[in-house]
């Protein structure tokens, strides 16, 4: 939740656009928020009202309710291709949990191999 917040906060500031991109970021938090357990239609309507005051408290609530009866467990490349992240913001903000459009699972443990733990060079053919 952090690093989608913070994903959040670095594209719009502290709303969410009412638009798709807003809507799928709010699509995406909730079903986060679903996975947490606890109280999540209050917690779900309460973060639309910070991060989407432009969404009544009926239709938050009604949203909340849906999600919370049928909740999603998003995988990261599910969630990184609906917020549409790309590979430099991922790399940026130093996001872990959200996939990267264009990049599966397998690419980014790929490119974290070769970053964290690079290849020694090749010992010279001179003697």
């Amino acid at each position: 939740m952090r690093q989608l917040e913070r994903l959040c906060g670095k594209r719009w500031g502290h709303q969410l656009p009412n638009n798709k991109d807003g809507w799928d970021a709010l699509i995406v938090a909730a079903h986060t928020i679903a996975g947490l357990g606890g109280e999540v239609v209050k917690h779900m309507v309460a973060w639309a009202s910070l991060r989407a005051p432009w969404l009544p408290d009926r239709r938050a609530r009604q949203l909340a309710e849906l999600i919370a009866a049928n909740p999603i467990k998003l995988g990261a490349d599910t969630a990184g291709w609906r917020l549409k992240l790309t590979i430099a913001e991922r790399t940026a903000l130093r996001i872990t949990t959200i996939g990267a459009v264009g990049q599966n699972k397998a690419q980014r443990e790929d490119n974290l191999l070769r970053t964290e733990f690079p290849r020694p060079p090749a010992p010279s053919a001179e003697r």
